[in-house]
């Protein structure tokens, strides 16, 4: 009687876990970059994205007054931008609005030159 060789199956359970790895691994994650630019006119232009390189075109970006009043509310343009007048109040929020655990505030003193 042949004994058979039971160091087969681990190795083929470990090739097979091996290949299913990638299936099992959520996809990589991404975080918002959002960054917003004076234009000197009155006006402020904001750019989004993700850091892996995917786009932020269509998310929305709402500014609001110190009391959480909607001023204004657009989304990012196919390149990712959006220009957006400065309030005349000096207490108010750019919101850059990516999708759930996505989202960025700007302030005022965070707006740059």
């Amino acid at each position: 009687m042949r004994h058979r060789n039971n160091n087969i199956m681990p190795g083929i359970v470990i090739a097979v876990a091996v290949a299913l790895l990638p299936w099992a691994v959520p996809g990589h994650a991404h975080s918002p970059i959002f960054t917003c630019f004076a234009n000197g006119d009155g006006s402020v232009t904001c750019e989004g994205a993700f850091s892996d390189g995917s786009s932020a075109a269509g998310a929305a970006v709402e500014v609001r007054d110190g009391k959480g009043r909607v001023l204004t509310r657009k989304t990012l343009d196919f390149t990712g931008t959006v220009e957006l007048e400065r309030p005349a109040t000096k207490d108010f929020v750019i919101i850059f609005d990516g999708g759930p655990n996505h989202t960025i505030e700007v302030r005022p003193g965070d707006i740059r030159p």
